[in-house]
């Protein structure tokens, strides 16, 4: 791949754009038919998504059909995602929900090593209380993180976003279009709150499983304690 073709000049992003594409062929290749869904994280390098964008359109020979997810509501048009204070909470708060209504299970091909790793970081992922220095909101703020003793979060925050962003892909209208099927969600997921706000009336399951109730386990406070990751240890 050519670098100069692309407005980044860092080799390492470079291969980030090519790590991308072969992981997008590899998944073609194994789900003929999946509609591919790409969710950027713009935070810090908004234009690498740019960039992204160009190199999956000029291999749609062997990529197929993909759609970007826009959701930078200061930058409506950049192909990104932005993680913030509130996003974050609503990514726990998604993954809780398909957690509790059996929706999210390891694949057989997944090997142990990925298992355990995003299981440790899931473990340690939580609500965690911060020193600052801010006049408004006091002497310390709280962030979603498991940064905690050094400790790496960077699977437990991708796997969070994969799962809530699909979830936005399911039920916004903007991505009608690009799922070609209509709104579906799982009870519970409308205490997801941008899910109640775009899609109070989604279609669900009629099976036995969608009707499992969450009860008591939920009560709008999510209190310290992040995703219940030993769910994720079954596999089917």
């Amino acid at each position: 791949m050519d670098v100069h073709k692309y407005r980044i000049t860092s080799e390492g992003t470079l291969t980030h754009i090519t790590q991308l594409l072969r992981f997008c062929q590899g998944l073609r290749r194994r789900f003929v038919d999946a509609i591919l869904v790409v969710a950027v994280e713009g935070n810090y390098y908004m234009p690498l998504a740019t960039d992204l964008v160009k190199a999956l359109n000029e291999n749609r020979d062997t990529i197929g059909s993909f759609t970007m997810l826009y959701e930078c509501e200061k930058h409506p048009a950049a192909p990104v995602v932005i993680k913030t204070p509130k996003s974050a909470h609503e990514y726990v708060k998604a993954l809780n929900c398909f957690l509790r209504t059996g929706r999210v299970f390891f694949a057989p091909e997944v090997d142990q090593e990925a298992r355990e790793d995003l299981v440790r970081q899931l473990a340690h992922y939580q609500w965690d209380l911060r020193p600052v220095n801010d006049p408004v909101r006091g002497d310390t703020a709280g962030v979603w993180s498991g940064k905690v003793g050094g400790k790496q979060d960077d699977v437990a925050v991708s796997f969070l976003q994969c799962v809530y962003y699909a979830l936005i892909f399911m039920v916004d209208r903007k991505y009608a279009g690009a799922r070609r099927s209509p709104p579906y969600i799982a009870p519970g997921l409308t205490l997801v709150e941008r899910v109640a706000e775009l899609a109070p009336d989604a279609m669900y399951r009629a099976d036995e499983e969608s009707r499992t109730e969450l009860r008591a386990s939920w009560n709008n406070d999510l209190g310290t304690r992040g995703p219940v990751a030993q769910i994720l240890s079954q596999s089917r």
